[in-house]
């Protein structure tokens, strides 16, 4: 595998752009692919070049989970050369994951600029992973994933950063 993993702690806190809500990013870890970018991965639908790298946010408790599911994420890619796109949900995952499965949307939490960054190579997607439990992976399938994000990222009394939260549907 060509793509390592790097995490920060200490993440600020901020307010969302689209729902107004303040996220609470103090005392997150977040964890990153780092070289994922660096070969363009070619999109089945569109056929289009994608960059992409990955991250997560966590409490500092569920660090190695995640970054067991980062590397498992960032390595399926990395085998198979396509990129995850957002409403793209991965999984279910081995019960040894610790999560059912895993959702890809656009860092909402962060300034319009953040989710493309400009690179030597070109343009990299910033993909915000986060898991999800069988009920709303059933949601999404049936309903889609605008629905779900809407409904995810509309409610105040849900943390996607949780990785030991409870469903939201």
């Amino acid at each position: 595998m060509r793509t390592g993993l790097s995490y920060f702690q200490k993440s600020p806190l901020v307010n969302c752009r689209e729902c107004q809500s303040r996220i609470r990013l103090n005392d997150l870890v977040s964890v990153w692919t780092v070289g994922l970018s660096f070969v363009p991965l070619v999109s089945p639908q569109t056929h289009h070049k994608l960059r992409l790298e990955l991250f997560t946010l966590c409490d500092p408790q569920d660090r190695f989970e995640a970054e067991r599911v980062m590397g498992a994420v960032a390595e399926a890619i990395d085998t198979t050369a396509t990129p995850i796109l957002r409403g793209q949900v991965i999984g279910p995952l081995p019960p040894e994951a610790g999560v059912h499965a895993v959702y890809a949307s656009m860092p909402k939490m962060f300034d319009t600029d953040f989710p493309t960054c400009n690179t030597e190579y070109g343009p990299v997607a910033m993909v915000w992973i986060f898991p999800i439990g069988p009920s709303e992976e059933k949601f999404i399938l049936k309903e889609g994933w605008k629905k779900f994000e809407e409904r995810l990222f509309h409610r105040f009394d849900i943390d996607p950063s949780d990785w030991g939260r409870l469903s939201s549907c």
